[in-house]
């Protein structure tokens, strides 16, 4: 005769779940610390590469990203993932978000003040004048971590056919690129927060009378 499986008794049932689901005290602040880290880590990643990467993604590009996010996951959930860990994770990963996007807004009154007085001031995180009648900068173009031939493939994008059609071109923020053309104009208020907003041509910007 087969013997009856023992009964399973509730504490042990419970205390099974938790070990697949759960995780210790340690092991949560663990995550905690591990997300908090590396939401730094990767914003200051961002901020000095972000233009570069959006500017023209490869596949070795997207590989890449794909990597460093799986390794950034993996991390986060620590020896062994679990659902409490990834509760844990991705609460954390939202507060952070929330929290910084908050202070950047409370700071940015301050930081648009100074960069009026110092256009070297957070160039990879503001938007920069690369190119002003015609005329590369190539110093602010180096330090948005973009190329040349980066640079002729956005205006590519375009629609520029010809450098010379180019006026002004403004690498924005997240490294969208803003071209304006031989005879148009644009408005000051637009270009007041531009790094290297200076080297604009007087005649590229609209008339106050114009505005009016």
């Amino acid at each position: 005769m087969h013997e009856a499986p023992a009964a399973v008794e509730p504490a042990e049932f419970w205390s099974a779940l938790w070990f697949h689901i759960g995780a210790s005290p340690a092991g949560l602040v663990g995550v905690l610390i591990a997300t908090v880290v590396l939401y730094l880590f990767f914003t200051l990643l961002l901020t000095a590469a972000g233009p570069r990467l959006v500017a023209r993604p490869s596949t070795f590009t997207l590989v890449v990203t794909i990597c460093l996010g799986s390794i950034a996951a993996r991390a986060m959930l620590g020896n062994t993932p679990t659902l409490a860990g990834a509760l844990v994770a991705m609460n954390t990963l939202m507060a952070m978000e929330f929290l910084f996007r908050r202070l950047r807004r409370s700071i940015r009154p301050l930081l648009q003040a100074r960069r009026r007085g110092r256009t070297r001031f957070g160039l990879a995180g503001h938007a920069s004048v690369i190119m002003a009648d015609g005329a590369l900068q190539n110093d602010l173009l180096r330090r948005r971590a973009l190329t040349e031939d980066l640079l002729m493939v956005r205006l590519r994008g375009a629609g520029i056919h010809r450098v010379q059609d180019v006026a002004l071109a403004i690498l924005e923020p997240r490294g969208d690129l803003t071209v304006l053309r031989r005879g148009e104009t644009i408005d000051a208020a637009l270009v007041a927060d531009v790094v290297g907003r200076d080297r604009i041509p007087p005649h590229l910007i609209t008339p106050p009378e114009e505005t009016a």
